[in-house]
């Protein structure tokens, strides 16, 4: 198997918090659950942060994720489509793309 590559950050990092090390530079990967990988999705609340991880069953987790994906697509404005949602982008998309043919 390839070795796991160091990627760049997602974001700037806060100033204060602590950026920990990828432990896997290096690391032979040779069997199936050797390492495992996850996914942490930060959602803002009125007063402070929650973090999507895993939920308490794949129902959950259908139902967390079909909400968090349609803020994502039709309530979050997205500065690199100009502050336009997704579904605003790909509308607008689409009418050109209509309106050309």
């Amino acid at each position: 198997m390839a070795k796991p590559r160091a990627q760049a950050p997602a974001s700037k990092k806060h100033p204060t918090h602590k950026v920990y090390p990828y432990l896997l530079i290096g690391l032979k990967i040779e069997r199936a659950n050797q390492v495992w990988a996850t996914g942490i999705r930060y959602i803002p609340m009125a007063c402070r942060w929650v973090y999507l991880c895993a939920n308490d069953s794949v129902d959950c987790a259908k139902a967390g994720l079909a909400r968090c994906i349609n803020v994502y697509n039709t309530a979050r404005p997205h500065s690199s489509l100009d502050e336009k949602t997704q579904y605003e982008f790909c509308f607008a998309t689409l009418r050109a793309t209509n309106q050309a043919a």
